[in-house]
């Protein structure tokens, strides 16, 4: 039987190297699949081979209505001639132009997930703007995924897509998490923190993510600097790439703690660094799910983060971590001091934490449950997908 065709669609190639590359190694035994975002193959050549290939698309992350809808007319074209069984998309801007183009295309089967919505923390008129273009994406797929329950209770809540139409892949995240990888090493966590200059026994917060405002950046680089005048023993360490300027509160946070901040850039090992830690932080103001915290789990670390939708999912409050209010600095320096005083709750939290992710949120078991839906959906050849198991 002739193998049927996929297209996976991407603003940029992060999302797919970082959140789909299980999925498209799964999805290539049985379909050729072929990847599109603005960018070079190069950005996605550990995906490559036999099955999976790569075309660049010209899609911005920034609205422009013209060079968008010159963009459907690129996506309408291309998924026409390719006669493709399914579409799935990632992102907002890809997420709306791709289901539009695949509507118009008239492909048959037409997926996006959620992992995310960035209209929730703007206001005025440009929400209302970003809302409706989430609707019309709905409107357009014939279903979508969402990567956390109480992702999917917001999106329905606010009208954007009804319950029917919309579920999560097993308890949700939108990739589950290498648990082999990111399990935790002793030798690698003595030799980082030699590398930075951190003593063995030391308390270490850890953030890992983009360098965002509504990463919670500056208010984290508050909390630990308070925590850090009353403790000499713990350290921040902050990894990634930086998508805004916070060089200058990162060095008035090194003044202040006589150094104990670490900037760390873009890093293909951030499993290292969570072995080398103690505590995971994500004070995010929104978050679809949270893959890095059931990440920074599988390496046996608790985690302080926002109480937000999608967090909520990654974190059980006071059972794998810590929860405050989103922006709330005070609470967050009370619940890192809890961290560094209360040893013992630290380690149960951390074990707990491993647990549920080992067990709920394996990368195998989100990935079979992928291969399941496509099945269900109907899209290609459900016999011999239903005997494989990942």
């Amino acid at each position: 039987m002739a193998r049927q065709r996929l297209c996976i669609v991407s603003t940029i190639a992060t999302p797919l190297r970082v959140f789909m590359g299980p999925h498209i190694e799964a999805l290539s035994a049985f379909y050729d699949v072929v990847l599109v975002c603005d960018g070079v193959p190069s950005e996605v050549e550990a995906l490559l081979g036999e099955h999976v290939s790569f075309v660049a698309c010209p899609i911005q992350r920034n609205i422009s209505f013209w060079k968008d809808f010159q963009c459907v007319l690129w996506l309408h074209r291309f998924l026409r001639a390719g006669n493709f069984a399914a579409v799935h998309t990632l992102m907002p801007k890809s997420g709306l132009l791709g289901m539009l183009a695949a509507r118009l295309a008239g492909t048959k089967h037409r997926f996006h997930s959620f992992t995310g919505q960035v209209w929730v923390t703007r206001t005025g008129a440009i929400r209302h703007v970003l809302k409706a273009m989430d609707r019309l994406l709905s409107l357009c797929a014939s279903r979508l995924l969402a990567d956390s329950t109480s992702q999917l209770d917001f999106l329905v809540e606010q009208g954007i897509v009804s319950r029917q139409r919309i579920e999560v892949l097993a308890d949700g995240s939108i990739c589950g998490v290498d648990v082999h990888r990111f399990s935790r090493n002793d030798d690698t966590r003595r030799n980082v923190r030699a590398e930075l200059g951190i003593g063995e026994d030391d308390i270490v917060f850890l953030f890992v993510g983009r360098l965002t405002v509504e990463k919670g950046i500056s208010e984290l680089l508050q909390a630990f600097n308070a925590v850090a005048s009353r403790f000499d023993r713990v350290h921040l360490v902050i990894v990634g790439p930086s998508e805004a300027d916070f060089e200058q509160e990162l060095e008035q946070g090194r003044r202040l703690t006589g150094g104990r901040i670490y900037r760390i850039g873009f890093t293909t090992r951030p499993q290292e660094y969570m072995s080398a830690a103690d505590v995971f932080c994500l004070p995010s103001y929104r978050e679809g799910f949270g893959t890095v915290i059931i990440e920074a789990a599988a390496a046996g670390l608790p985690t302080i983060a926002s109480r937000i939708y999608g967090i909520t999912d990654a974190v059980e409050d006071r059972k794998t971590g810590l929860l405050h209010q989103v922006k709330d600095v005070c609470s967050m320096e009370a619940l890192m001091e809890r961290m560094v005083q209360d040893a013992p709750l630290r380690v149960a939290l951390g074990q707990a934490a491993y647990q549920r992710a080992v067990t709920r949120f394996s990368k195998e078991r989100v990935v079979q449950c992928l291969l399941e839906f496509y099945k269900r959906e109907g899209v290609g050849s459900g016999a011999a997908m239903s005997s494989t198991r990942i």
